[in-house]
C-alpha cells in the first residue's frame, strides 16, 4: 500500500499558509518553501497581501510527485566525477608588497 497526501486532504486547510507549512510538514519550513518559489520549482502559489497561499489540492498534489519521483533529489546534486571537466591550473602572478601567509608556509614546506 503506497501513501498518498492528496487521499487525506480533509485533514489540512485550503488554502494552506505558507507561513506555517511547518506545522503540518515538519520537514518543510517557509524558508525552504521560499526557495522553492524563487527557483521556480515549488508549488502554485497565490499572495494575499504579504501572506503566501498554496492551494490545498495543487500543493498535495506536489508533495505527492516531489516525493515518489525515482531520483528527483539527484538533480540538485553535481554531476559524478569521472563525468567532471578536469580543472583549469591556476596562474599564479606575483603579488607586490608582503607575501601572503598561505605562501609563506608553502615557503617553509617547500612546495614554493
Amino acid at each position: 500500500m503506497e501513501f498518498s497526501f492528496i487521499e487525506k486532504k480533509n485533514e489540512y486547510p485550503d488554502p494552506l499558509p505558507g507561513k506555517f507549512i511547518d506545522k503540518y510538514f515538519p520537514w518543510l519550513n517557509p524558508k525552504r518553501m521560499a526557495n522553492l518559489r524563487s527557483l521556480g520549482r515549488g508549488p502554485h502559489y497565490f499572495k494575499h497581501g504579504r501572506a503566501v497561499l498554496y492551494p490545498r489540492d495543487e500543493f498535495l498534489r506536489w508533495l505527492d510527485e516531489s516525493i515518489s519521483a525515482p531520483g528527483s533529489r539527484r538533480k540538485d546534486k553535481a554531476t559524478p566525477k569521472e563525468e567532471k571537466k578536469p580543472e583549469k591550473q591556476q596562474v599564479v602572478t606575483p603579488r607586490r608588497g608582503r607575501k601572503t601567509k598561505q605562501q609563506e608556509v608553502r615557503e617553509r614546506r617547500g612546495l614554493a
